[in-house]
């Protein structure tokens, strides 16, 4: 009895941890290269952890997928994952490199973003990535020691976004239109 009690809270230990914690985000101000401070769009968003990554998720840290247009060709449903790089001036950098997207694409069919199914979808989906976007191929999340602040930052922009941790509630879900516009 004693095995079974100890194999069920080591089982439970392991799931819990590979499941990551999950943290809700709001959008609080935006920061231009110029130093100034705009009031953010107070938009909020889950945030799972796991041990060497993060993504956005639902409150129960399933990856939330996020529509991503790349050079103009159609656009698709991806799991945007930012990879942990380490501690930069005391804060955890996490970074989402845009042609993770043509890694993900070399593995699917049939083709999207235009891109014809054979060997050379990586190496197309890349040179889309290279010409179009090289100015905005990197995504990074920047939290604070106990990951109550983030910076969110694109390569090619000079604005940083601000989100604060918060506690989710039903009053910060935006209200219904009083009318259709």
């Amino acid at each position: 009895m004693k095995r079974i009690f100890l194999i069920s809270v080591f089982a439970g230990i392991t799931l819990a941890c590979a499941f990551g914690q999950t943290y809700y985000y709001e959008h609080t101000e935006s920061v231009d290269a110029n130093g100034v401070r705009t009031k953010g769009s107070g938009k909020g968003m889950y945030i799972t952890f796991t041990s060497n990554s993060c993504y956005e998720s639902d409150k129960d840290g399933h990856a939330k997928k996020t529509v991503s247009y790349v050079a103009g060709y159609d656009s698709r449903l991806d799991v945007h994952i930012y990879q942990y790089k380490g501690k930069q001036n005391d804060w955890h950098e996490f970074v989402f490199d845009l042609l993770k997207l043509c890694e993900n694409e070399s593995k699917q069919a049939p083709s999207y973003m235009g891109i014809a199914i054979g060997s050379s979808r990586y190496s197309q989906c890349m040179a889309v990535v290279n010409q179009h976007l090289k100015n905005y191929r990197y995504h990074y999340y920047y939290f604070n020691s106990d990951y109550s602040r983030m910076n969110s930052k694109r390569d090619g922009s000079s604005n940083t976004e601000v989100w604060v941790r918060v506690t989710p509630t039903e009053d910060r879900r935006p209200s219904t239109p009083a009318q259709f516009y």
